[in-house]
């Protein structure tokens, strides 16, 4: 059976839009299966929030679990740009009346026309399926966008992000994301935050992903869950990605659409991101050297991870573009171990003597881990310039 307007609707619609300047023209599927049915759907914008108001009507003598949430499309067609939280509780029977369903959401999506669909889902025989839905066009104007979901999220949704990214390669992301267990039975899922480049609209292969952590929440909760990370990046615009998994499942997933510039040092080169669990963060390698002397030498490094770290700095001074730098040093230093705690940030000191020079000699610094096998690279920089001699 084809969709057809539903009576009276479009002039209830009308009268609850007027003062929020959103323009709707509206279809309702009667082609539902019976059991749950929405009622009258009024959708609302103020203060950039978006509400939409609705009710869950048991009919032949089902009720049930039910899931409402709603979806924006543009207008043109494609995947949803801005799933809402999904909505659960148990419809009344058919005898007491409708059970009012309210969500409201802060319209995370630019200004435009999109396609407005409410969705009611129930459990039948333990299956979730569709039992009614409800669709509109929608005249959005003026929004500023806040973030992007790909698709329905379920049994664990990400509520609220209150998230910080610091501007310097390794980027923190600090902060509390909000999770909420819409599901009728416990979950453990495991949390990531990850920097989407802010030309994708959706994380991609590139996307840097700090290690997950397990989250448990009981069945119907809600935990804020303090997040820390640190994310090595190379210079350009990044959005934070959050996402929420249990086993291979992927349960719900928000890129933020507010972007931030992220740089390195730029007194140093690098021709690679770390290979291991530290980052050369800043570092202030000498201008002028007088072959014979000893100078103190000094990098900042952080631990990309949420455990202790011991770390060894190895300073290199050789003719620039050879292979292997540390095989032609001309320094000769005294080795110090530094313990870097989780997620810090730690100055690495050595002293160390310069025992000749050449034409170009140049300083790089490597920063080398602890492992079980003994110690390996971790990361490693560059000076942009040769180190004179101090000589005129």
């Amino acid at each position: 059976m084809r969709p057809r307007p539903a009576a009276g609707l479009l002039a209830v619609l009308a009268a609850a839009l007027a003062a929020s300047l959103v323009a709707v023209a509206v279809v309702r599927d009667d082609a539902a299966p019976p059991g749950l049915r929405l009622g009258p759907v009024t959708p609302s914008v103020a203060d950039g929030t978006l509400t939409v108001d609705t009710s869950v009507a048991a009919v032949a003598q089902q009720s049930g679990r039910y899931y409402v949430w709603f979806e924006l499309t543009p207008a043109g067609g494609g995947r949803a740009t801005f799933v809402s939280e999904r909505v659960s509780g148990t419809a009344r029977p058919p005898d007491e009346g409708a059970e009012p369903v309210t969500i409201r959401q802060a319209l995370d999506v630019p200004a435009g026309a999109y396609r407005l669909a409410v969705w009611l889902h129930t459990r039948v025989r333990g299956v979730e399926a569709e039992a009614d839905r409800w669709a509109a066009d929608l005249d959005l104007d003026g929004l500023r966008p806040a973030g992007l979901r790909s698709w329905a999220p379920r049994d664990v949704v990400i509520a609220s992000t209150k998230l910080r990214t610091s501007r310097q390669s390794p980027a923190a992301v600090t902060g509390t994301v909000r999770l909420r267990n819409i599901s009728g039975r416990a979950q453990t899922v495991r949390l990531g935050i990850g920097l989407t480049d802010s030309t994708d609209a959706r994380p991609t292969p590139t996307t840097r992903w700090a290690p997950p952590q397990p989250v448990a929440l009981p069945a119907g909760a809600s935990r804020d869950v303090a997040v820390a990370a640190d994310l090595p990046l190379w210079p350009g615009s990044y959005r934070p990605t959050v996402e929420v998994r249990a086993g291979d499942d992927l349960l719900d997933q928000f890129t933020g659409a507010t972007a931030v510039e992220v740089g390195l040092d730029p007194d140093l080169a690098r021709s690679s991101l770390p290979a291991g669990r530290l980052m050369i963060a800043a570092a202030d390698p000498p201008a002028n050297w007088k072959p014979g002397t000893r100078h103190d030498l000094a990098v900042a490094v952080v631990n990309l991870t949420g455990s202790a770290v011991t770390a060894r700095l190895l300073p290199v001074m050789a003719p620039a573009g050879v292979d292997k730098p540390w095989e032609h040093s001309r320094l000769s230093c005294t080795a110090a171990d530094t313990r870097v705690p989780a997620h810090g940030r730690v100055t690495l000191r050595v002293r160390c003597l310069r025992a000749g020079a050449g034409p170009g000699d140049r300083i790089s610094l490597w920063v080398h881990e602890k492992t079980a096998h003994g110690f390996t690279h971790s990361d490693g920089v560059s000076a942009l310039a040769p180190v004179g001699t101090g000589e005129s």
